[in-house]
């Protein structure tokens, strides 16, 4: 089997994808009821948090770079302790992907195709990830390039044709907010943005310049945050913190805000590209992820055979998942955010401590 590489720059992408993926989608409500007006903050506090976070990631994989996450499992924390470390990784990125897949069929089955069943748009779906899974990952990096341009293009619209409609009062006052509202604001943030970036740990080996990867991966993380805090922004400029925080989709219901004379109007579909194409990329890194980390587990070389089984899976676990999105809030405000602490940060900081212990231990009985 030929071996799929990538380079630094299309790593940045696919990045900058996952970053922004459901977050500019939803983020912006959960930000503003609890930050309010300040909403903006803890996008930014996130932000910073998360370029702190993927040095960490990158400074476990710097001596060995070819090396995914799961096979750092095994090699630092032997055989068994490590295949279940990898295990939990492997059902992060599952649940990950999943939970996307539920996000694309009810936005879809509310907001677009309002007749159509959420099954049907969830097994549509699927087998686009499930394809581009199977073709690899050379394929998808490719093609996330063609679509970078026209992302920014779009997104560039939203935010120009939104500025008439959009109050600086809608901000003030400035810094009004107490510790706690942005500490939970920020922490759900970089739960969805940033926890969730261990899973391009796995996609990082495939880089065929690995010693220009660390600014890649810092430089797709803040070109994607800048998408998430203008979003925000905007979204509390135009609506305030109150009707931003009972919206569903902030950011599609800010797209319906734009009308330039009686000739540019009602294009929120052709804006919501924006959201499905990120998406769609961030659903293949899970569930390529996913995949492969079962394959590594197993010792199976082709991780392939393994994409329809969990696609299917995936497809037909999705509509049932959440009942609402009241309980999918509730979810990820109660469960995710320990989940993705857990597997983001939790456990590359163990594999960073074992092996630190390791290498000490190793060199102070090489000294005696």
């Amino acid at each position: 089997m030929n071996e799929q590489t990538i380079t630094s720059s299309q790593f940045g992408i696919l990045v900058i994808f996952f970053t922004i993926g459901t977050s500019i989608l939803i983020t912006p409500a959960g930000l503003a009821f609890e930050a309010k007006q300040s909403a903006w903050m803890p996008a930014c506090l996130g932000m910073g948090m998360g370029m702190l976070l993927i040095l960490m990631l990158h400074s476990l994989t710097k001596n060995s770079p070819k090396m995914s996450i799961v096979e750092y499992c095994e090699q630092i924390l032997g055989n068994w302790l490590g295949k279940s470390a990898a295990a939990l990784f492997v059902f992060f990125s599952f649940i990950g992907a999943t939970t996307l897949l539920w996000v694309v069929g009810n936005f879809m089955s509310t907001q677009v195709f309002t007749e159509t069943p959420m099954i049907a748009v969830n097994i549509l779906f699927a087998l686009s990830v499930v394809y581009g899974v199977r073709i690899g990952i050379t394929a998808v990096a490719r093609s996330a390039e063609i679509y970078l341009p026209w992302i920014i293009l779009l997104f560039s619209i939203l935010i120009l044709f939104t500025l008439k409609d959009s109050k600086v009062e809608n901000l003030l006052p400035l810094f009004d907010v107490d510790f706690k509202p942005v500490t939970r604001a920020t922490l759900s943030f970089i739960s969805i943005t940033s926890m969730p970036l261990v899973v391009m740990l796995m996609v990082l080996p495939k880089i065929s310049n690995p010693e220009a990867s660390k600014k890649a991966f810092l430089t797709g993380h803040l070109i994607g945050g800048i998408f998430l805090i203008l979003t925000t922004l905007f979204t509390i400029l135009v609506f305030g913190a109150d009707l931003t925080s009972l919206q569903a989709y902030p950011s599609y219901a800010l797209a319906k805000k734009i009308n330039v004379g009686k000739f540019l109007s009602r294009i929120e579909v052709l804006l919501a590209i924006i959201w499905i194409v990120t998406i769609y990329y961030k659903c293949t890194l899970y569930f390529y992820a996913a995949v492969l980390g079962l394959s590594q587990i197993m010792n199976i070389k082709n991780y392939k055979i393994f994409s329809f089984p969990l696609g299917l899976l995936m497809a037909f676990i999705s509509p049932d998942l959440y009942h609402d999105t009241v309980y999918a809030a509730k979810w990820n405000d109660q469960t995710w955010i320990p989940f993705a602490f857990t597997i983001g940060v939790l456990l590359p900081l163990i594999l960073m401590i074992v092996n630190i212990c390791k290498k000490k231990l190793k060199d102070k009985q090489s000294k005696s």
